[in-house]
């Protein structure tokens, strides 16, 4: 397959192309983003994909990562033709990608797609508040039928209860609960829940 390195060589011998041709130099293998300048050896179509970006610490280079490859999930993932499939996307530290404006709203996009293909999505964040402050991030939680709140901290917890109308009673419970401690949040309706690991997810865990 041709790689960045060969689609740029082909921009800089058109003539009216080698503007685009010098933008994607920095893009390319040995450069500082040129991570994605190579063959793949990803299968769209195994069972289970990994992105691991937490040895990428230059935060510029994350931000590209990110968006590499939420656009490589929608294109080559979601939009899979099989209809009876069940596909589901589980992105961790979530709040990372509302740090700007363009990932946020690119977050929003995803929600919305995945809930249009049925997509099931799986947002996990420490940082609720990052949702609760951007409209992005409020109307990524409207997309998501179901949420799971855990212990908040006095900073937001109040912005918690206000996004999704909870009672004053429960304020309390989310400051004080638990490990495994949640509050159960379903097309409007609130239940309290004791989340425990099956003895198999605890073998996958240990891996």
């Amino acid at each position: 397959m041709p790689t960045l390195t060969d689609f740029q060589r082909i921009l800089a011998g058109k003539k009216n192309s080698t503007e685009l041709a010098d933008i994607l130099t920095g893009f390319l293998k040995g450069k500082s983003l040129g991570i994605f300048d190579c063959q793949s050896n990803i299968n769209s179509n195994d069972i289970c994909i990994d992105f691991d970006l937490s040895n990428i610490t230059d935060e510029v280079t994350k931000f590209y990562a990110s968006m590499v490859i939420t656009s490589w999930i929608t294109e080559k993932y979601m939009k899979r033709s099989n209809l009876y499939e069940e596909k589901s996307i589980y992105i961790d530290e979530a709040w990372t990608m509302l740090k700007y404006e363009e990932t946020d709203d690119f977050i929003e996009s995803l929600a919305r797609r995945a809930r249009k293909r049925g997509v099931r999505l799986v947002l996990a964040s420490q940082m609720a508040q990052e949702f609760t402050d951007s409209p992005q991030g409020r109307a990524t939680l409207n997309s998501c039928g179901t949420a799971i709140i855990m212990k908040q901290s006095p900073a937001s917890v109040d912005n918690i209860l206000e996004f999704f109308k909870l009672s004053e009673g429960t304020k309390d419970f989310l400051l004080q609960a638990q490990k495994g401690e949640a509050l159960l949040y379903l097309e409007g309706k609130v239940s309290a829940i004791v989340i425990e690991a099956l003895d198999n997810e605890k073998e996958i865990l240990k891996v």
